[in-house]
């Protein structure tokens, strides 16, 4: 473990506890600590005493750097603090300057508790140092400790002093701090503070104010993200809708779709929409798909199933297959199959391939092979064709219905692999519809095959069509490939036409097909 793995739950308890006595007995009668700086402490005010008394002792640089290279997180966050506590005042910039140049970027809870101290029992010096250059970490630090402990108190004088601040990173660290309580107690007053500020740098906040608005007040959370004029821009809009719909989700699913619902027609609904399938989806994908498909159709709904089917495919693909056979057969049972198996086929094309051959033998089982193999093809179409060349008949058959024009989801698998095979590498693809049994099959797969090589070798897609097994398919391919060839280079297609020894009308039909028509 690092050493810092403690630091950020003992940040905001050490400030916060520092910051209350400190505003207390020294600061809460003044606007800002800039004030406090200019004015210097009241002379007749004690600092805050530890109830027992502590031995002070001469800064020890050594020791120091002995816990803060401790790898015991416990010891060290232990012995820094027992250390801090025994420091002088005046030592304490040299322990910062120590914590500095050791931990550099890993310096944030020992930075805290050495500031809090000093705040203690010299807070002039402590404000001082925080605002000299080089310090901003600890000027931060004390700065959001001193808000969030004013802003409890009271909420208009601390807001009043933030904005008196000079624009930079002090006022925005106390204006977040105000916003944070705000949005707890009172999100609308929350969002009239970003309505007056007018800046988009606070828009990552919305989320947590309206996420805690949801609590207090659903309907007004709903009608300011409906009809409120406090964003400046969509994406604090969109911030908003996103802790609302976090926060319905984690209480009850289907209390964020009864809410979505309810919302009207429009961009806000829409952006709803993908909120809700995406958190709902990420606790109970079959509980948000079930929902999702009583929506009426819309764009955003189909958005949304493409974004659920995906999700669904990389953290569960047997379990988001599994749903899509309980869909009847149509539309949405189609986007899941091809969703879930897109996905599943680029992560494990195998594992794909068994799951869904070993269903049991139905019209979707047909189909979603020819969908795992069609998808395959696009990645290896070698492998593809090695998977689809080892079903049987009696694996996957040929239907008798089948025609020319409505070949089986088998027969168009080999179409499909055929097709990429001959754009990946044509000689290889050429080997293997030579050695293919002559029947509908290889005649389909050459029909894919030839398609893509025309544009590339039309001596080699004419050489393939003039092989498949039927006739007027056959011719029906070859006048097809001529007519891409044409449209691709006039010239030389015109001339292979002429030089062909198909009749003198065929040719005339390929080279003047509108004129004959006519």
């Amino acid at each position: 473990m690092k050493p810092t793995a403690l630091f950020p739950p003992l940040l905001a308890l050490t400030l916060s506890f520092v910051a209350a006595r400190w505003i207390a007995c020294e600061a809460l009668s003044l606007t800002s600590p800039s004030q406090l700086l200019a004015s210097a402490v009241p002379a007749q005010t004690a600092s805050p005493k530890p109830e027992v008394a502590l031995e002070i002792v001469p800064f020890d640089p050594k020791a120091l750097r002995a816990i803060l290279t401790n790898p015991d997180s416990y010891a060290q966050l232990r012995d820094l603090t027992a250390f801090t506590d025994h420091l002088r005042p005046e030592d304490f910039p040299g322990a910062i300057e120590v914590v500095q140049k050791m931990l550099r970027n890993e310096r944030g809870t020992a930075i805290s508790l050495l500031a809090g101290r000093w705040i203690q029992v010299d807070p002039k010096n402590a404000l001082k140092m925080a605002n000299e250059p080089g310090h901003s970490d600890l000027s931060n630090t004390i700065i959001q400790a001193f808000y969030a402990d004013w802003v409890a108190r009271d909420p208009a004088e601390a807001l009043a002093s933030a904005r008196k601040l000079k624009q930079g990173s002090d006022r925005n660290a106390a204006l977040n701090e105000i916003a944070d309580y705000l949005a707890i107690n009172d999100p609308a007053q929350a969002m009239a503070l970003f309505r007056s500020i007018r800046s988009s740098a606070y828009s990552d906040r919305f989320q947590n104010v309206f996420s805690h608005w949801v609590d207090l007040d659903l309907d007004g959370a709903t009608d300011a993200v409906l009809h409120g004029s406090n964003f400046a821009s969509e994406r604090g809009r969109g911030e908003a809708i996103e802790g609302i719909v976090n926060r319905l989700v984690a209480r009850d699913p289907n209390s964020a779709g009864a809410w979505l619902e309810g919302l009207p027609a429009g961009s806000v609904r829409e952006r709803a929409l993908e909120q809700v399938i995406k958190r709902w989806g990420e606790a109970d994908p079959g509980g948000a798909m079930a929902w999702l498909e009583k929506l009426p159709d819309s764009p955003g709904k189909k958005t949304a199933l493409r974004k659920l089917s995906d999700g669904w495919a990389k953290a569960d693909p047997p379990g988001a297959m599994a749903y899509a056979q309980t869909l009847s057969q149509g539309m949405d049972q189609d986007n899941v199959v091809n969703q879930s198996l897109d996905v599943w086929t680029r992560a494990n094309a195998p594992a794909a391939w068994e799951w869904v051959k070993n269903l049991p033998p139905s019209p979707f089982r047909e189909k979603s092979l020819g969908t795992v193999i069609a998808n395959w093809a696009t990645i290896d179409p070698a492998a593809a064709s090695r998977y689809l060349s080892s079903l049987s008949d009696g694996d996957s058959h040929i239907n008798q219905s089948e025609t020319w024009n409505h070949p089986s989801p088998k027969t168009e698998a080999y179409e499909k692999v055929a097709r990429e095979w001959g754009r990946a590498d044509p000689t290889a693809a050429m080997a293997w519809l030579t050695q293919m049994p002559s029947g509908a099959m290889r005649d389909v797969a050459i029909v894919g095959f030839s398609g893509t090589v025309i544009s590339t070798n039309p001596a080699q897609a004419l050489q393939m069509a003039g092989t498949i097994s039927n006739a007027q398919n056959r011719q029906g391919q070859i006048n097809s490939l001529y007519g891409m060839w044409l449209a691709k280079d006039p010239a030389a297609a015109t001339a292979a036409i002429k030089a062909s020894s198909r009749p003198e009308e065929s040719k005339q039909q390929l080279l003047h097909p509108m004129t004959l028509r006519l």
